[in-house]
């Protein structure tokens, strides 16, 4: 008598069979339709530990995790794991494996992510040109409804191959058809892709509303497959562009000294909560190490302006570095009481004055407030 048993892989890809001492392995994608095996990712096909494993930003693991699935298929290599895995490879700098992976893809069946994966290895050797013909042919085999998607590929390609211009007006135009036909899924799609492209031009005062616009389109999952593609294929990033550009403008404003700009800036991204934990630590050390740049800069521009008579130049850059609650902030409020006294902004200065007895009840602070109290006429009780 026979024992006959079956047992499915952890990926979901494979399936077991034993009849007595038989046991045989099936690749479920040679049994099954296709359909069974969506992933919501347009043009590939790719387990469920594969697609964590990229969406994880490991490319060395997600090349193994491929490599192992071309090499248990029972048949010849699946097609998209063959282009997806020289995709990777071509991040790695494994140009010869690569074209190699690309070629047998496309031999083994044509295919959009087969031309795609060509075209991505070819930008990594050089041959910027090549790359944009050979991506042509991926409109040859598409099916209907991805045409969309492979021109906003197209646009990314051009971008990568350094037409910058061209490539965003690209998208804009794709974005402009999309209001048209009020489709706030392909909207969010454009919005997202034209934020970065603006961000790797540096251009984050152009970037940052564009993010703000898709963060208003996003839907509650913000899982968005195409995007999730885009990352795969060209290694873009689209996780917390709203707070990585806006540390790049505040980066840029300071470079250009433009600091008390910078200073408004790094005020709003203070504001914004981070629910992630690993973000909110690295924003956090970026946060310290600016306010300290910037309001050494501030209170050196500050001391120079006071220097000259330029009290008013002075209140404005104190009152900059102050707003970013300076642990020790007695002396940057003297030096303000004093630009202010000068100016004969006396209410304001007693104002500052008050202030240094707080957070430094000293002597000279007693006699600092008495004096602005009787140079302002402003002599009322002090609490002495």
């Amino acid at each position: 008598m026979f024992c006959r048993c079956i047992a499915l892989s952890p990926s979901g890809g494979y399936l077991a069979c034993g009849v007595g001492k038989i046991i045989t392995i099936h690749d479920l994608r040679d049994v099954l339709p296709s359909k069974c095996f969506s992933n919501g990712l347009p043009l590939v096909q790719a387990s469920v530990q594969t697609l964590k494993s990229w969406t994880r930003c490991d490319p060395t693991n997600t090349e193994a995790l491929l490599s192992e699935e071309i090499k248990k298929s029972t048949s010849s290599p699946s097609h998209d794991l063959l282009a997806c895995r020289a995709i990777l490879r071509a991040r790695l700098k494994h140009v010869p494996l690569a074209i190699e992976d690309s070629k047998q893809s496309l031999q083994v069946q044509p295919s959009p992510i087969g031309y795609i994966a060509m075209a991505v290895t070819l930008l990594g050797q050089g041959d910027r040109g090549s790359a944009l013909r050979i991506f042509d042919l991926a409109f040859h085999d598409c099916q209907l409804d991805d045409i969309r998607f492979i021109l906003l590929l197209k646009s990314i390609l051009v971008f990568e191959t350094g037409n910058q211009e061209d490539a965003i007006i690209r998208v804009e135009l794709l974005a402009t058809r999309a209001d048209d036909d009020s489709d706030e899924d392909v909207i969010y799609m454009y919005t997202q892709v034209l934020a970065v492209m603006y961000m790797k031009k540096e251009n984050y005062g152009r970037a940052i509303p564009l993010i703000e616009r898709a963060k208003n389109l996003a839907q509650k999952d913000t899982r968005c497959p195409p995007l999730i593609m885009i990352s795969f294929v060209f290694g873009w990033s689209f996780d917390g562009l709203d707070v990585v550009a806006q540390q790049r403008l505040c980066e840029t404003l300071y470079a250009e000294g433009r600091t008390t700009e910078a200073v408004e800036i790094l005020l709003s991204i203070i504001r914004t909560p981070d629910e992630d934990t690993q973000g909110s630590k690295t924003k956090a050390d970026w946060v310290a190490d600016f306010i300290h740049k910037c309001a050494m800069t501030l209170e050196r521009i500050g001391n120079e302006a006071l220097a000259s008579a330029k009290h008013e130049d002075a209140i404005i850059q104190y009152s900059a570095v102050l707003s970013l609650t300076p642990p020790t902030p007695a002396g940057l409020l003297i030096k303000r009481n004093k630009a202010r006294a000068a100016k004969g902004l006396w209410e304001d200065a007693l104002q500052d004055a008050n202030e240094i007895c707080t957070v430094s009840f000293s002597y000279e602070s007693v006699s600092h407030r008495c004096y602005i109290g009787s140079e302002s006429g402003l002599i009322r009780p002090l609490g002495l």
